[in-house]
């Protein structure tokens, strides 16, 4: 990201924002509401145009003309899961697999049972439908089905809202997991501060910029009210003890 500026009506949301994403870490990009965490993820979605400035992939700016190639490259993961209620999970999945590479559906179903496992559901999870998941299980579904496109950029957009800090553990494994297998760049919008452990950079939002990304251990030298008071909270200090 290069140089961003976005606009929103007459509000500046971001103002020459930069930030470099490296290939195959797991970057957490938090801020305080307002910040605009949701718009600098519609832009690298490519879902939205900044108003200023570019976002280069590979070395290369995307633009209109190549805009659908690298949308092909990336994977998803939404906040509601955004599964389609009328498929069953294996559906979800299958749909993703076959518009992208024009296969038949017992190749695609066999792909399909490949990316639900990778993510952490047994193989039934296939047949069942998004209103029979867990809050858990929705959320790993709906990483297989990100999956689905083999994405070398993985975006999750608070991966572990609303789950109970068990299944919050459990899915911030299977992230790493995932990482470490598959070489995947993984992008994460969240609020969970024990998400922060495994990143391998934090880049924070604040003042319409980007004003901190390095290591989660050097998150302390940030002179911020919002990191300050994120940190003082509980889990901010259980965080700082690594417990």
């Amino acid at each position: 990201m290069k140089d961003l500026t976005s606009i929103y009506k007459d509000r500046v949301i971001h103002e020459n924002l930069n930030l470099k994403v490296y290939k195959g870490e797991i970057l957490a990009i938090v801020g305080g509401s307002g910040t605009g965490k949701t718009t600098l993820l519609k832009e690298l979605i490519l879902l939205k145009v900044p108003k200023q400035g570019c976002i280069l992939f590979e070395g290369k700016k995307i633009d209109s003309s190549n805009i659908n190639h690298m949308r092909n490259k990336i994977g998803v993961m939404f906040q509601s899961a955004a599964l389609f209620n009328s498929l069953n999970v294996g559906e979800n999945i299958v749909y993703v697999i076959r518009k992208k590479h024009k296969i038949d559906y017992e190749l695609a179903r066999e792909m399909a049972i490949v990316k639900i496992k990778l993510a952490g559901l047994g193989e039934s999870a296939y047949w069942l439908y998004p209103s029979e998941l867990s809050g858990g299980m929705k959320k790993k579904a709906a990483l297989a089905r990100a999956l689905a496109t083999d994405p070398k950029v993985l975006f999750l957009d608070e991966p572990t809202s609303g789950l109970d800090p068990i299944s919050a553990d459990e899915f911030d494994k299977t992230i790493k997991k995932l990482s470490k297998i598959l070489g995947i760049t993984v992008i994460m919008i969240t609020h969970n501060v024990p998400s922060f452990l495994i990143a391998d950079r934090i880049a924070i939002i604040a003042n319409k910029s980007i004003i901190f990304c390095d290591t989660p251990d050097k998150i302390t030298s940030v002179d911020n009210p919002w990191v300050k008071e994120l940190l003082s909270t509980t889990i901010g200090k259980r965080f700082l003890h690594g417990n």
